[in-house]
């Protein structure tokens, strides 16, 4: 046999390891999601029915054919199964004689869990169904419902060879299935559901359709379908279906299509047609239409059309003809009703894709006319005539406006009030479209403005039609209004502005409550879009007192606000009064005009209003458009010698204290609206030092203004980058800058840190860099320090306000006063995007700048150290397990109320912060999972970019509080990142300390990911090698140990392997370790248990019956606690020879930890038992709590195992009461499966003779028998595994020995007891008889008593009286 060339290459062994694959070199195999390989399933039962074979010439049944190939082709012994069950079916006689047995092991044999023989069985199935033919059918449902069953899996293999089979038994059953059509669906229907997967839904319809297709009696099918739909589940399914039924090839439509739609359509509802499902029944169409809508293309479709309207008409003339008649009124109703929902099929087909599918939109117009003449109050009303309308007002092409206002005007003309304005102002909003359509809106407001219970709505209208065109521009209301025309209407407005007398207060200040503000906002509103009206001077007055009171109001809320904690409520009543005041200011303004108004409102007012709330983006708005009305008015009238008599340069210095924080505001649109009141007013000149010189304007405003103006888009970037490089300090402009615009470019260019736009963040930091010079260092770091405090004051807010939910910026459907007010206010606010604010990037960009200026920052350590130390404790180290001391376990809503009663519970660490692989967080971690996650990363990276900074200072000792720097640094060399701990060591190697420079180079070697274990073995800390000279030894091997530690904790990330790698990684630490003498194991035994210093130090008098009690509310981190007890556990295996000296104060750790774990879980256990009473912790510790609590015995029973010559004495006591006593008693449940570390302890014992004593021990009240009592309790088991029952007979084996090790008895050879048979050697003996094992038994009882008697062993009296739980076992076992 000659192999390909190919497969002879891909055979050629390759000796080369890692080598990367050529550019031009492709794999061919790609790994592909389950999603992908079932998209790629295709069932096309036309296209292989060439793989279904013909009888061969000595073969009588299918059947039997397709049990011979299988058999060859399966082996496996779930089809030998199936082939034994099976009767003979080598005859067609032997197959009709034996169906009902073979139908019933083909049955039981395909509902076999996991069976390897599913396609031979799907096979046998076919073949039989073409053997039996119609016969087959009462067969079919049956296995219908155990292909249901075979479906809910996850392999795709498996779904495409049911549906395989499936299908081609519809195509060879398809004559009798269409005879029982009816009952099929009713069964089928089950796989169309929403519940199913959408790729099973997908293949059931795709195979039930080509039944459908060959249906003669469509309208029949169709009744029964509709009146199956009583399950709003199936509507979708049932919509696919229809349109697998319509489907043809190439993007066009089965030539049943019309029939099949002619005989659905009645299904909505026709009154002759009626079955109580008609909404699902049009679900299921509008589902059929999308899909075909996505399906075809214009040239296919054209039938559709005709089809639709054509349906529609008739159903008009049915309705006039009904409407006439007296006898068919009763059916009047429900017909309209099914007009409706066909003309909200019109409507789909309409405004797919913008009317993409419309080819004619004035067949559409006349269908629409049609319906309107046939009951014009009727048809105006309906919702469903309205959407149609206003849809090919939207989409029509090409449009027309002739065609659209007859329509248009008939809907109109036939609505009450409210309906009317809503309609005109949905055809008003779509543009100029809409305005041409609309005729006469004039007439129609007024008609209703005399109206007084029109009077909200027509408000309303008025409102919402100005925000619309103040929003989007492009409604011309001169055109549509002019209130001198409108006097009802200008009188409504008039009476709205005017305050009633109820709502005038004893101090004369108007009830400014927010229903009054809202309403006047809607008036004030109107005012502005009607340009004009008449009565203005009474209507000034109002509002005149309307703005007087909103301002009073705002000034009692800022102080209010300003003196409360907690101001969240006064916030958003202060932001209704400054959106109101808004309102109200620019009603006047285009009321009165800008002289006018300025007459009654100057500047000083201004500048008052900035006081009371200069970041508010509607108060910054209000007085934009006041200064913008007083330079109209100044520059209409100006002249050489008064043209900045309104706006001087106090006023500018007034404004610019108030403001100059928002220079740097998080919100873009604040920093815009500052620069904009700023460029308002005179600017002063530029200082000249040449005498005589003209002196020229500062620009520094209109510069910051241009580059804020210009967009951060990847298109317009670089120009706003040059903008920005226009800010650059320029010593010569600079000093000529006048006084109070000497922090503007600076404080602006920090603001730019808030743009969500990487690339203009280093121009932005290049810029900043420029000002750190000897004349402008002052004012540049109180100006930087202000922002780094400001910074870190904004983060911590957000970190404790993280997951709170907040307002949506989504504008709903308004109808009333308060919804317009609403909406108004949402679209005048920032955007959501605008609002997307990253005070933690901002933040990491300030500290990330300061590293292009390092010598200047390590000489203002007195700014930088006491934020970052502030950082590390009240923040980072709640967000991470190497700084974290406690953990709060009490339940969420209890803590709570703790912090709320105290108000240091945010600084108390009552929150834990683990890797982000973790599944046991602290309760307020879990509230705000995704939240928290992103603090963590942003933290992180935080810390490093400060640790970068820090760690370019050349002199540390001479930064501000350096001691404590020094110790922060020794602590972040355990940090688990490798990043963390290469700053901190760059920092400490610049105290140039002696015994740490000459091995500078391996210490960061050992902090490269790769090649970590040649470092590590290069770095040699025996005492026989010279790497480490003596002298160095005792001050560098903390540092040294400090390093490795954090190594060993890093068990995630690039070239870790993962957690599963972790063990390998320490195992590799602890083996280093192992050369150190045991003094100098004190540093890495301080670290791991660093944190139960706090309730025990090492050098503590050891009390073992005095155990630290337990606080729920600050206890140990429990992955810390779990965490050192896997690191004690390597431990123990690699540094067994260093540990003796240490192991006192760890076994005292393990014992405390195994007690306050015991009374935790009895707290969860009392809390399951009685369900009414609250848990004093949180159960979700529970699965944690019972993981260190066998890691506790594991524990323990290694160190009873490596430690043989300890004196564990006076640990014993504790060791039974909080470790063997809590769990003794679930032993017998527990211990089934495989041996668990409490047999694994007394296991231990057992082997010891000085331990003997302790299974006599005394168990509490609570626990009914002896230790062993407990032990042989799970022999009666009948669920007990080999691994346990050998365990237990080792037991005994080593008591019958007494606890000796074998070959170490001092007792005579034929003294020692006969060894018990263990669990293997008695099932090995197939043979051996239990009257045979007894007779030995008596035999031996005989022979003993013939000798001396001697003394029973201790081992021996422990085991007599659980005797006869061993003897039942063994002979259980024979």
């Amino acid at each position: 046999m000659t192999l390909a060339p190919s497969v002879m290459a891909a055979m050629k062994p390759t000796f080369k390891k890692n080598s990367r694959k050529k550019e031009d070199d492709k794999n061919r195999f790609r790994f592909k999601s389950f999603n992908e390989r079932v998209s790629d399933i295709t069932i096309g039962v036309a296209r292989r029915l060439d793989e279904v074979q013909d009888l061969d010439e000595d073969a009588e049944t299918f059947l039997h054919q397709s049990l011979q190939k299988w058999r060859e082709l399966n082996c496996t012994a779930h089809f030998s199964d199936a082939c034994r069950q099976l009767p003979h079916a080598q005859s067609l006689p032997q197959v009709l004689h034996n169906q009902v047995a073979i139908v019933e092991a083909l049955k039981k044999n395909l509902l076999v869990p996991n069976t390897l023989a599913l396609q031979p069985l799907l096979d046998l199935v076919l073949q039989l169904a073409r053997d039996l033919q119609s016969d087959f059918y009462v067969y079919f449902e049956d296995f219908f419902k155990i292909f249901v069953t075979l479906l809910n899996t996850s392999n795709p293999e498996t779904i495409e060879q049911v549906f395989t089979t499936l299908a081609f038994l519809v195509k060879f059953l398809w004559h009798c299935l269409l005879k029982h059509i009816g009952p099929v669906f009713s069964y089928y229907k089950v796989l169309l559901s929403s519940n199913q997967k959408p790729y099973i839904v997908a293949f059931a319809a795709e195979s039930f359709a080509f039944l459908v297709r060959k249906l003669k009696k469509r309208s029949q099918f169709v009744s029964h379908v509709a009146a199956s739909l009583n399950d709003d589940t199936y509507c979708e399914g049932v919509g696919l279906l229809l349109f697998e039924s319509v489907k043809g090839v190439r993007m066009q439509f089965h030539s049943a299509t019309e029939l099949l739609l002619s005989a659905w359509l009645p299904a909505v509802g026709h009154p002759s047609n009626h079955h109580g499902n008609e909404d699902m029944v049009l679900a299921a169409l509008l589902r059929c239409m999308q899909e075909m809508a996505e399906y075809t293309r214009q040239e296919h479709c054209s039938f559709i059309w005709p089809l639709l309207l054509g349906y529609v008409n008739s159903l008009v003339d049915q309705y006039v003809a009904s409407s006439k008649s007296e006898e068919q009124s009763d059916s009047t109703p429900a017909l309209w009703a099914h007009i409706e929902r066909v003309l909200r099929l019109v409507q789909k087909w309409v405004n797919w894709r913008w009317g993409y599918r419309m080819s004619d939109p004035a067949l559409v117009y006349k269908c629409v006319n049609n319906v309107l003449r046939s009951a014009p109050a009727v048809a105006a009303s309906s919702a469903a005539v309205q959407d149609v309308v206003s849809d090919l007002v939207q989409y029509g092409r090409p449009f027309d406006a002739d065609m659209a206002k007859p329509a248009v005007q008939k809907v109109l003309s036939s609505l009450e009030c409210g309906e009317v304005l809503n309609f005109a102002h949905r055809l008003i909003s779509l543009g100029h479209r809409g305005i041409e359509v609309v005729e006469n809106i004039r007439g129609i407001v007024e008609r209703y403005a005399t109206d007084e219970q029109n009077y909200a709505t027509l408000l309303v209208f008025l409102a919402k039609l100005s925000q619309k065109s103040q929003d989007e521009g492009y409604v011309d209301e001169a055109q549509l209004f002019n209130l001198k025309s409108m006097p009802s209407t200008a009188r409504m407005i008039a009476r709205t502005c005017q305050p009633a007398r109820t709502s005038e207060r004893e101090d004369g200040v108007l009830d400014t409550c927010t229903s009054n503000v809202q309403r006047v906002w809607c008036a004030a509103s109107a005012i502005h879009i009607c340009r004009s009206m008449p009565s203005q001077s009474d209507v000034s007055r109002s509002l005149h007192s309307w703005r007087c009171a909103l301002a009073h109001q705002l000034q009692q809320v800022s102080s209010q606000s300003s003196g409360s904690k907690g101001g969240s409520v006064l916030e958003r009543g202060n932001t209704v009064l400054s959106f109101g005041l808004h309102g109200v200011v620019k009603a006047l303004i285009s009321l009165e005009g800008a002289d006018d108004f300025l007459q009654s409102c100057s500047v000083d007012w201004v500048i008052e209003l900035l006081r009371m709330s200069p970041a508010d983006i509607h108060i910054l708005k209000t007085v934009l458009t006041v200064l913008d009305a007083i330079v109209a008015a100044t520059s209409a009238t100006s002249t050489d010698d008064n043209s900045t008599a309104v706006l001087t340069l106090d006023h500018l210095s007034a404004v610019f204290e108030e403001l100059k924080p928002n220079l740097s505001h998080p919100i873009q649109p604040v920093r815009l609206a500052t620069l904009q009141i700023l460029s308002r007013f005179p600017q002063p000149l530029m200082s000249s030092e040449e005498k005589g010189s003209a002196k020229e304007l500062c620009d520094v405003i209109q510069r910051c203004l241009d580059a804020q103006q210009s967009e951060a888009t990847l298109n317009e970037f670089r120009e706003k980058i040059r903008l920005l490089e226009l800010l650059k300090y320029i010593h010569s402009r600079q000093e000529q800058c006048p006084e109070i615009y000497m922090e503007v470019a600076l404080r602006y260019l920090i603001g730019c840190f808030y743009v969500n736009f990487q690339p203009i963040w280093s121009p932005v930091a290049e810029s900043i860099a420029s000002y750190i010079t000897q004349t402008y260092r002052k004012v540049f770091w109180r100006v930087y320090s202000e922002h780094l405090e400001v910074s870190t004051s904004r983060c911590v807010a957000v970190a404790r306000a993280s997951g709170t939910l907040e307002a949506s910026d989504s504008v709903t459907i308004a109808t009333t006063v308060s919804g317009v007010f609403q909406a108004g206010q949402v679209l005048a606010s920032p955007t959501a995007e605008e609002n997307r604010v990253d005070h933690f990037n901002f933040r990491m960009q300030l500290w990330r700048t300061m590293t292009s200026f390092t010598s200047s920052a390590e000489a203002s350590t007195r700014h930088l150290v006491p934020i970052f130390l502030s950082f590390v404790r009240e923040e980072y180290s709640f967000l991470d397990d190497a700084v974290l001391k406690h953990q709060d376990l009490r339940p969420a809503d209890q803590r709570s109320v703790a912090a709320d009663c105290s108000a240091a519970g945010l600084e108390s660490g009552d929150c834990e912060m683990r890797d982000e692989e973790e599944d046991l967080d602290d309760s307020r971690v879990l509230a705000h999972q995704d939240s928290k996650k992103q603090n963590r990363r942003a933290l992180f990276k935080t810390l490093s970019t400060m640790l970068t900074l820090f760690s370019k200072f050349i002199d540390p000792r001479s930064a501000h509080r350096e001691e404590e720097m020094k110790q922060l640094m020794l602590q972040l060399l355990c940090h688990r990142e490798e990043d963390i701990q290469r700053l901190s060591l760059q920092f400490l190697m610049a105290y140039k300390l002696p015994f740490l420079l000459p091995y500078s180079e391996k210490l960061f070697d050992l902090l490269k990911e790769t090649g970590f274990r040649e470092a590590l073995t290069h770095f040699s800390v025996d005492e026989e090698s010279e790497t480490v000279k003596p002298q160095h030894r005792t001050e560098l091997l903390p540092y040294l140990i400090r390093i490795v530690y954090g190594r060993m904790l890093r068990n995630t990330g690039m070239a870790t392997a993962g957690k599963q790698g972790s063990s390998l990684r320490r195992g590799v630490v602890l083996r280093f370790l192992a050369g150190c003498p045991g003094e100098e194991m004190k540093v890495f035994v301080q670290l791991i248990t660093a944190p139960f210093q706090t309730y025990f130090p090492a050098d503590c008098e050891l009390s073992f019956d005095n155990l630290p009690s337990l606080d729920v509310s600050s206890v140990v981190p429990l992955r810390k606690q779990q965490g050192f007890l896997i690191m004690l556990g390597q431990m123990f295996s690699h540094l067994r020879t260093v540990l003796p000296p240490y192991l006192p104060h760890l076994l005292r750790i393990v014992l405390c930890v195994a007690s306050w774990t015991s009374q935790l879980l009895k707290i969860t256990r009392s809390h399951a038992a009685d369900a009414g009473t609250s848990c004093a912790i949180d159960t979700r510790a529970g699965p944690l709590l019972r993981t260190i609590r066998q890691l506790v015995l594991a524990r323990l029973a290694e160190a009873f195992a490596s430690f043989s010559n300890y004196d564990f004495q006076p640990y014993m006591k504790s060791v039974l009461n909080v470790a063997v006593w809590p769990q003794l008693g679930a032993l017998p449940h527990e211990c089934l499966d495989h041996p668990t570390p409490l047999m694994k302890l007394l296991l231990g014992w057992s082997q010891r003779q000085r331990f003997l004593c302790y299974f006599s021990t005394p168990t509490p009240d609570e626990l009914d028998g002896s230790i062993l009592h407990f032990v042989f309790s799970c022999l009666k088991s009948s669920a007990v595994r080999p691994p346990v029952v050998s365990a237990i007979m080792q037991l005994v084996d080593n008591l019958l020995n007494n606890g000796e090790e074998p070959g170490t008895s001092d007792l005579e050879p034929s003294a020692k007891r006969r060894r018990v048979a263990t669990s293997a050697e008695v099932t090995s003996s197939e043979h051996t008889d239990l009257t045979h094992v007894r007779g030995n038994v008596a035999a031996e009882a005989a022979t003993s008593s013939s000798a001396p008697k001697r003394e029973q062993s201790e081992g021996e009296k422990l085991l007599l009286p659980h005797l006869h739980l061993i003897l039942e076992h063994l002979g259980s076992l024979v």
